[in-house]
């Protein structure tokens, strides 16, 4: 793609994570960082300028677990309990979490065939 180019940014704490814009408009995908374990500062000031930049941030080959994935988001500020959830209402998919967990109101699946 022109005008995208991968780039790389170090952590005040020498941790370096990779952030390769996916197109010139919007998204980036993130490498070098494991979700599944806590992150320093440094780490999450690179991940959310990412975000600030880019709006759309993907992670590949991430293994969370339902607590692993709430600490993440939280991260970001509080969780919020979508109305499906709310109203008891969710469709089948979203009932019932990856892994077969219990479904956890925090956690909203998305599922496209």
């Amino acid at each position: 793609m022109t005008g995208v180019r991968s780039q790389s940014s170090t952590a005040t704490d020498g941790e370096a994570i990779t952030i390769a814009p996916l197109n010139p408009v919007i998204g980036a995908e993130i490498g070098g960082v494991d979700l599944s374990r806590p992150l320093t500062d440094g780490q999450f000031a690179n991940i959310t300028a990412a975000l600030n930049a880019h709006h759309v941030l993907i992670f590949r080959d991430q293994r969370l677990s339902t607590a692993d994935h709430k600490r993440f988001a939280r991260m970001f500020g509080p969780l919020h309990v979508h109305p499906y959830h709310a109203k008891a209402t969710a469709p089948d998919h979203a009932r019932a979490a990856a892994g077969g967990e219990a479904a956890d109101p925090e956690i909203l699946v998305v599922k496209a065939d």
